[in-house]
């Protein structure tokens, strides 16, 4: 029996062929909108916290992972090293700059100068005098 299907022709297999090689290809793209920004930064002054992977945060951040969940903490028998973390450095990123802040010096009064009531220039006066 011979197939009258139009799915078996040699076109439309290297067609089929040829959508799903393009469709592991944006699956796999690096920087498609699930994978990693063509460059990492921290947020800076203006912006919102982004999303960052732990493979970007860290060489080893596989380890660190497991240290904090504590696996393999209670083996005895090959017992864990002292970890010392790989960390990548990142720069950051900031949408416009900020002011300096304009510190005033520290104020330190005379001490021979005496606080008179609601600063007036006049002596107080007894209200029974």
């Amino acid at each position: 029996m011979a197939s009258t299907r139009d799915i078996n022709n040699p076109g439309n297999y290297e067609m089929e062929q040829a959508s799903m090689k393009n469709s592991r290809q944006n699956v796999l793209y690096t920087h498609s909108y699930a994978g990693h920004a063509y460059q990492t930064n921290f947020a800076g002054d203006g912006l919102g916290l982004p999303r960052i992977g732990s493979a970007q945060l860290s060489r080893n951040f596989v380890d660190i992972e497991s240290r904090l969940y504590g696996i393999s903490s209670t083996n005895l028998v090959n017992p864990q090293q002292p970890l010392t973390p790989e960390l990548n450095k990142m720069p950051s990123l900031s949408i416009y700059q900020k002011t300096p802040v304009i510190v005033p010096e520290k104020f330190e009064p005379l001490k021979e100068q005496r606080l008179r009531m609601y600063h007036s220039t006049k002596p107080l006066e007894r209200a029974n005098s």
